[in-house]
């Protein structure tokens, strides 16, 4: 190999190298953003999704834009995956959007009755059976009881 043909070598070897340090502190970067973003918009959202409904004393009802502001908030707090846990919805929150028939309240409540059902239909209470009613895994038998022991443990003295 030539002088000229190892220095290029080096030379791409170098530059790779250094591309990929560039690359990965931009990376770095660039992801720290995106988290420093969602947290902040994990935090607006459980503010919100927390909120009261406030009703209006003309009508006596609250605004379908409040109500689907709150549930919007919930709904983005869970599809964005937040740490920790979310704050119960208000009472309020509750009966207004179950009043205005929102869907992510329907879909919710749905959700959890077909989970529900296909928990205890699905989910075997017993063991599982062949064909011939012949468990599928045979039953391991019982250990014998231990012989009794003369060892007997007493507990360490008491540092002063």
């Amino acid at each position: 190999m030539t002088r000229g043909a190892r220095y290029s070598a080096v030379f791409l070897f170098v530059f790779s190298v250094l591309l990929a340090t560039a690359n990965l502190l931009w990376s770095s970067r660039q992801y720290s953003q995106a988290n420093a973003r969602t947290r902040a918009q994990c935090q607006f959202d459980a503010d919100i999704g927390g909120a009261p409904i406030a009703v209006n004393v003309a009508t006596g009802k609250a605004s379908v834009l409040s109500v689907t502001i709150v549930s919007d908030a919930r709904v983005a707090w869970h599809h964005l995956g937040c740490p920790g846990a979310l704050a119960p919805p208000d009472p309020s929150f509750a009966h207004w959007a179950a009043y205005y028939r929102l869907p992510q309240v329907l879909v919710a409540a749905a959700g959890a009755a077909a989970f529900l059902y296909a928990r205890f239909k699905v989910t075997p209470v017993a063991d599982p059976r062949d064909g011939n009613g012949q468990p599928l895994v045979p039953a391991i038998p019982a250990a014998p009881p231990s012989p009794p022991s003369n060892v007997t443990v007493q507990p360490p003295a008491a540092h002063p």
